[in-house]
């Protein structure tokens, strides 16, 4: 799965603070003590949490427990969270790589490979994942090619759904933000891009 940029901290956050207790703590206790996300955000971080927690350990030796009752637990044996931290950063990463070139569709490798910190062969193991999650959802028609440039191939209406998905995964939790004006101004962007016909009103909803 894609873990969006904006999770990032939430995610280190939550799992610093399930490092730090031996017992079950509610959903409503984390949102009072990390006092910035909302209870909506933090659900959906917890959630994409245990999704990757499961796909990365095995349940005997690390395991995020949601209880409905109960809360939230962090179970471990003798087991560190090295890679599940370097699996949050490579997929986020990867995340921002794909949103990137969708949306200047040419991107510099130098400049990017400077903004992220990261190295030619680092990225182009990025990238390579980022083209097999394309091809899962558009028959291998897009793909992001590597030279001077990063640069978007394939049919524009697969470029289009595929970044729609990708913006909508980033921006599904708009209710959280305070800034309307700023929430309808991206609004107005992700549907200038994608050519779709709005009012204002729509645009509002």
């Amino acid at each position: 799965m894609y873990l969006p940029q904006k999770n990032r901290f939430l995610h280190r956050d939550i799992l610093d603070l399930l490092e730090k207790e031996t017992d079950f703590i509610t959903m409503k206790e984390m949102v009072e003590r990390l006092k910035y996300p909302s209870l909506h955000a933090v659900k959906n971080a917890c959630h994409e949490l245990q999704e990757v927690v499961g796909e990365v350990y095995a349940p005997e030796n690390l395991e995020l427990i949601i209880s409905v009752r109960g809360g939230i637990r962090l179970k471990r044996l003798n087991t560190n969270l090295q890679k599940l931290t370097q699996v949050l950063n490579n997929q986020s990463l990867s995340f921002q790589l794909a949103l990137q070139v969708f949306d200047k569709r040419i991107y510099p490798v130098a400049k990017f490979c400077e903004e992220n910190f990261i190295s030619r062969s680092t990225l182009f193991r990025h990238l390579k994942k980022t083209n097999d999650f394309f091809a899962r959802y558009s028959a291998s028609e897009i793909k992001i090619t590597l030279s001077d440039s990063l640069k978007m191939t394939g049919a524009e209406s697969s470029i289009r759904i595929i970044y729609y998905l990708l913006l909508k995964s980033n921006f599904d939790s708009l209710e959280d933000q305070t800034n309307g004006n700023e929430t309808i101004q991206l609004t107005k962007k992700i549907l200038s891009f994608l050519d779709i016909p709005s009012t204002e009103t729509q645009t509002q909803h």
